[in-house]
């Protein structure tokens, strides 16, 4: 069984989620895993935002998902973002990603906000789409991302 939480309520798995994070998306940056784990326990004190929510599987954490305020700094009302959606190896292919992001669509809509942007390599793209994200740019920056968007912005 699966359960998906807010890490301020399951803070044991900040070192967890900051390893992945760093491993997938860091490791050849300037960012180091201890910047990026103080980051992500910054999110524990947070009021929910920045946040982080956790899928966790016999008390392992098995996969994450953010929820901040940009990944695409020069488009301001793209704002906020879902970003580095992970899942454990073992377990993908079996609704955690797609619960993780559910989750967390709930989460910012219970924090006012009506829309969620996210950055998806073209390959990615599809498994968004099929849960109801659109895509409102195409080959966003150096690496050819397509800008999604799930709900709908202010007016």
């Amino acid at each position: 069984m699966v359960s998906i939480v807010d890490i301020r309520d399951r803070p044991e798995h900040v070192a967890a989620v900051a390893g992945w994070v760093h491993r997938e998306w860091w490791s050849g940056s300037a960012v180091s895993l201890d910047e990026l784990t103080e980051w992500v326990r910054g999110c524990v004190a947070a009021s929910g935002f920045p946040g982080v929510l956790v899928a966790v599987a016999g008390g392992q954490a098995i996969g994450s998902v953010f929820l901040h305020p940009t990944e695409a700094p020069d488009r301001p009302a793209y704002t906020p973002y879902l970003g580095a959606l992970y899942v454990d190896a073992p377990h993908r292919g079996q609704g955690v990603g797609r619960a993780l992001v559910r989750a967390l669509e709930q989460h910012a809509a219970g924090l006012g906000f009506r829309a969620l942007y996210l950055n998806a390599m073209p390959a990615r793209t599809s498994f968004y789409d099929a849960i109801g994200w659109v895509v409102v740019e195409t080959a966003y920056g150096p690496h050819g991302l397509n800008i999604m968007r799930r709900g709908e912005p202010p007016a």
